[in-house]
């Protein structure tokens, strides 16, 4: 994915919505697939290697006003298809109601896809199910009980005629490092195989800042370090955000993230004062390299540690 210069526009209106690629551009906006929300950081599971290290993460919520008014100003240069709303767990938010009309208030996208464990969906009410139009829950090897009550719960919304896919996981790979390595090599291998970047396009919108996958964002905060992003009231044109979007270059996150070519292993719960212990010390100690190895000859989207199907 290299940026041109927007000479000849009409050349990239028929681009899919997904990559690798360049992005579709059709009049004065950019089109993609999905825009990534982090409703809340927090999460009620502690999965080991978790991407968005919901286990270790403040307590936070993306407020509905500020919501909106991001969402809104990237309007006028952005649209999607969804909006994917997730976390940590969003159903963990205290005013989800309010994140849902804020979102489509902001005309931004048109449709809405909750992302969920599943195992708070009795927090949904009828009102907020008039704003989603898909869920999508992550299903993990969990007590027989509780994996129960999710599935029983699916199965509840998709009578309603809510779109709902189960997403089950037995295995996870390595997503992120304790620490950050100086490796360029390492690290343009592990950005050049990142699905997440390449391909499923992970565009993350969070509090007047973009950037091009969740993991940036958090690094960013953690390492108070920002240069992985551009500021929402400051982008003034769809070349900036072109040329933010499909600039080449590895970012700043990938020294301490494994992208999509982590060693797999069963996926576990473990204790958050583990969680970080729990990790790969370097990419060194957590790449797969037959797996990146395979991604650099064909970059091609295909999670080999989940199972999806529809109930409708």
């Amino acid at each position: 994915m290299l940026y041109e210069k927007l000479e000849n526009i009409n050349s990239r209106t028929n681009l899919p919505l997904n990559g690798p690629g360049n992005y579709r551009v059709i009049g004065n906006l950019v089109y993609t697939r999905a825009i990534e929300i982090n409703a809340v950081r927090q999460c009620n599971l502690s999965c080991r290697s978790c991407s968005h290290s919901s286990p270790v993460s403040t307590c936070k919520e993306y407020d509905p006003i500020v919501m909106e008014k991001d969402l809104s100003t990237m309007s006028h240069f952005l649209h999607c298809e969804f909006i994917r709303l997730l976390g940590g767990e969003p159903l963990l938010h205290s005013n989800l109601l309010e994140v849902l009309m804020a979102i489509k208030r902001s005309k931004i996208t048109d449709k809405i896809c909750l992302v969920t464990n599943g195992i708070l969906l009795d927090k949904l009410s009828d009102e907020m199910l008039q704003y989603i139009d898909k869920i999508e829950i992550s299903i993990y090897p969990l007590n027989k009980s509780v994996l129960q009550a999710i599935k029983n719960n699916a199965l509840r919304l998709s009578e309603k005629g809510i779109k709902v896919r189960l997403l089950e996981y037995s295995d996870f790979r390595e997503s992120i490092t304790q620490q950050s390595i100086n490796n360029s090599g390492l690290i343009q291998l592990v950005y050049d195989t990142c699905q997440v970047a390449h391909t499923l396009r992970c565009i993350t919108i969070d509090n007047n800042r973009v950037y091009r996958c969740p993991q940036s964002m958090i690094y960013s905060e953690n390492n108070n370090d920002f240069s992985d992003s551009i500021e929402i009231d400051k982008l003034s044109s769809i070349d900036e955000l072109l040329m933010f979007l499909e600039n080449n270059n590895y970012l700043h996150s990938c020294s301490s993230c494994l992208g999509s070519v982590g060693k797999k292993f069963n996926h576990e719960q473990v204790s958050k004062d583990k969680w970080i212990e729990s990790l790969p010390v370097t990419i060194e100690d957590g790449i797969d390299m037959e797996c990146a190895k395979s991604l650099v000859k064909k970059l091609e989207y295909k999670n080999d540690c989940m199972t999806r199907y529809n109930l409708n």
